[in-house]
């Protein structure tokens, strides 16, 4: 329990919660700090400046008053501390999305009252089920391989087991975590986030496995058709800027140029792959025409559907959500092939 809780100590919370956005293990990686001290780590207390330290360390930066304040607030007790920064973001929602991806990998365990995940059996069900990173096939499978498994063991270390073997509780504290980097604004990108994880979706319609494999196709075109050392997103904004003969200042694709930018990324799309993924972009990433620049309509007067083609390579070689383009760090990586 907080020992104050004014508006200037909430403040200040809230100052930590926002740095903690998109960080997804900034919490598993204050609690192993602070447990990485002998004292700390048997009492819960520590020194405001081993505070410090410790919040500096991870990423978090407050002035020194605002620590002081923060430290009186906790009782000098990390643990209060990593509670409060929690605080409520574990929602039934994300509780459940959780419980969905645990159960999807759990296996029967001789001994155990109840599945558990394993190391060893969710990394190759990890591969099987299409992780996002090789979905995109840009990376050798040993280096994703290697990846995983830190992470999975990164999992297995934050449990305190001496084993492989990963219990439901121990599970959703890993998750429970992580949900504190994602505050209730943006319980879309959570949801999304645990189901991509693995492969993990919600029960899929015909449409939406045509449109998965479609994208995989895509995916899989730009990797083989760059040319190293130039990266999927300069590829894929290279055949989308010689597909758009207008050269729009405001990077919008209509139909024609959506099309004629997969034919030259030679993907060999049917037209009913080319109309799904077409008709997905344009939900996930509208273009908004500039008040100068009013919308274009066809012949029957309806306005012409078009894709901001800066944010679909931005997201799509990314990988991520739709909703959280505008805060990748990767969109503010590719800025540099709109600037003119």
């Amino acid at each position: 329990m907080l020992t104050s809780s004014s508006p200037d100590v909430l403040e200040v919370l809230i100052s930590l919660r926002n740095q903690m956005y998109g960080k997804v293990h900034v919490v598993r990686l204050l609690i192993k700090t602070f447990n990485e001290r002998s004292e700390a780590a048997k009492s819960g207390f520590v020194s405001r400046v081993e505070l410090e330290h410790v919040l500096v360390s991870c990423g978090l930066f407050l002035s020194q008053p605002s620590a002081q304040q923060l430290y009186r607030a906790v009782g000098g007790n990390w643990r209060v501390l990593v509670e409060n920064l929690i605080g409520d973001s574990y929602t039934a929602d994300r509780k459940m999305l959780v419980e969905r991806l645990y159960d999807h990998f759990a296996v029967p365990v001789e001994g155990a009252e109840e599945p558990m995940l394993c190391l060893t059996g969710l990394m190759e069900a990890a591969m099987v089920h299409n992780h996002p990173k090789a979905a995109s096939l840009s990376r050798h499978p040993e280096l994703l391989k290697h990846d995983l498994q830190r992470a999975l063991e990164g999992l297995v270390e934050s449990t305190g087991r001496t084993d492989d073997k990963i219990g439901k509780t121990e599970f959703h504290a890993f998750f429970r975590g992580i949900s504190a980097t994602f505050p209730h604004a943006h319980e879309s990108e959570f949801a999304d986030f645990v189901q991509r994880l693995w492969g993990v979706w919600p029960v899929r319609d015909d449409k939406s496995e045509k449109l998965i494999k479609a994208q995989t196709k895509l995916r899989v075109k730009i990797f083989q058709c760059m040319r190293p050392p130039q990266t999927e997103a300069e590829f894929l904004y290279e055949a989308f800027r010689r597909s758009d003969l207008l050269k729009t200042p405001d990077f919008v694709a209509d139909w024609r140029t959506f099309n004629d930018a997969l034919a030259y990324v030679d993907a060999n799309f049917s037209e009913e792959e080319t109309l799904i993924l077409f008709h997905h972009f344009v939900e996930c990433y509208p273009a908004t025409p500039s008040e100068a620049r009013p919308p274009p309509v066809d012949a029957k007067g309806e306005p012409v559907e078009l894709i901001d083609y800066k944010k679909l390579i931005a997201a799509f070689c990314e990988g991520s959500h739709p909703n959280a383009v505008e805060t990748s760090s990767h969109v503010r990586s590719v800025q540099h092939l709109f600037v003119h």
